[in-house]
């Protein structure tokens, strides 16, 4: 029996595109969150991040249970959620596919990582933050 081996790869993808490459904004800017109706930043001056980084994101994606491993070789999944002030996230959503087991299993993953919230100046700000999650699956080593 071929046992299914998924290799997750997983590319950082700002939900704005004027994120410029120093790193940060001279102004924050914010803007009305069409799914939660809260007041999220859309630039600010520090990205949040998990902790562990892309690492920890990694080691968790690549022990995903069976059932939600998709049959389909190459998926991509392109998510997005507010990181609040408090290290939570909430406001999940898919940007590009429909709800569904990989879907929700890759946001109980993201809702159990430690989140360091982003920063205005020195004030913690919730923000939209977007991630691209590649799935391919290997029948074989």
């Amino acid at each position: 029996m071929l046992v299914k081996l998924a290799i997750i790869s997983v590319l950082i993808v700002l939900l704005n595109s004027s994120f410029y490459k120093g790193g940060m904004f001279k102004t924050c800017e914010t803007e009305v969150d069409s799914l939660t109706k809260r007041v999220v930043y859309k630039t600010v001056n520090v990205l949040p991040e998990n902790v562990g980084g892309q690492y920890a994101l990694v080691k968790k994606l690549v022990r995903m249970p069976e059932d939600s491993i998709p049959d389909i070789y190459n998926l991509t999944y392109t998510v997005a959620f507010i990181v609040n002030t408090d290290s939570t996230i909430s406001g999940k959503r898919i940007i590009n596919r429909v709800m569904d087991n990989t879907a929700l299993h890759i946001f109980d993953i993201m809702s159990s990582l430690k989140w360091i919230p982003a920063k205005c100046g020195d004030k913690n700000v919730p923000m939209i933050y977007t991630q691209t999650i590649n799935i391919e699956i290997s029948d074989q080593w």
